[in-house]
């Protein structure tokens, strides 16, 4: 049995679009034997844990603490980079949740209602509205948050009371 999931594991590893080697700080050598694993990027966790780590952490290796959440924007960033690496080719975005899919149907919801009320000329209030409501069914999607300052400047040619 657990040769079968080792086997099925490396399947997955092989189709995956990005793979974390992940080590705990606490393991002697942790930054070397994430880097040994082979993955895309490589992590040591718990990086609160050790008193020193390896002072080889380079672009190479990134020290990430859940608790602290320290180094996990620079998880999120590489991860990111090495998606949108792969989303230059010809390949589709596959949606894997349910709740992923319902989050994509949201956005383009409130973007089509968005459309048609430009169309219909309704208020700039509406249709702020309703990109809003597209940007936060993004924001759950992708778990960040749309800053208020790329809000302004695509509403900073209408005039819309706050």
């Amino acid at each position: 049995v657990e040769k079968l999931g080792i086997a099925r594991a490396e399947g997955e590893r092989a189709r995956a679009d990005v793979v974390v080697a992940l080590v705990a700080a606490d393991v002697p050598d942790a930054a070397a034997k994430a880097r040994a694993l082979g993955g895309h990027i490589a992590v040591v966790s718990k990086s609160d844990l050790a008193a020193a780590l390896d002072q080889d952490q380079t672009d190479q290796t990134l020290a990430v603490c859940a608790q602290s959440g320290r180094g996990l924007d620079a998880l999120r960033a590489r991860i990111g980079a090495l998606l949108l690496e792969g989303a230059a080719g010809d390949e589709e975005v596959v949606l894997m949740r349910e709740r992923q899919v319902g989050h994509v149907r949201d956005a383009v919801d409130a973007l089509v209602l968005a459309r048609a009320a430009l169309a219909q000329g309704n208020a700039g209030e509406v249709i702020a509205s309703e990109l809003r409501r597209s940007a936060r069914a993004l924001d759950r999607l992708l778990g960040s948050d749309v800053d208020a300052d790329v809000l302004d400047r695509v509403f900073s040619r209408f005039c819309i009371g706050k």
